[in-house]
């Protein structure tokens, strides 16, 4: 059973780890025509469960081992700011509050919706 249960954390792990990769963190640099780069920045909040147990305690008849469990898990990617290089300055950390962010993804959205309507 304990080998059962170690299966499912490091497979429910391995999933979490490729979604909460550094390249989602630090994100690819936009190149702008001046020069200056633009890094995005995420925070990511990964969680996850899980767990099982064995059922053939307690039973008078020998079976084989009956073994349930199941893990799950979750990542939220929330970008959080850009680091700003422009040639012949030093570079810069632009945050985004919450309001920024929701702002931005309504921009985002309003833009999508107008390509796909061509």
């Amino acid at each position: 059973m304990k080998e059962d249960i170690n299966a499912m954390i490091c497979a429910t792990m391995e999933s979490l780890k490729s979604a909460g990769a550094v390249d989602n963190a630090i994100g690819a640099p936009i190149h702008l025509s001046d020069g200056s780069v633009l890094i995005p920045m995420s925070k990511i909040s990964i969680g996850f469960a899980t767990g099982g147990g064995d059922y053939t305690q307690g039973q008078r008849t020998p079976m084989p081992i009956q073994f349930a469990g199941g893990g799950g898990g979750g990542v939220t990617i929330t970008p959080i700011g850009f680091l700003c290089c422009s040639p012949g300055e030093e570079p810069g950390v632009f945050k985004m509050d919450k309001e920024e962010r929701k702002e931005l993804f309504e921009k985002l959205l309003s833009v999508a919706a107008g390509v796909l309507k061509r």
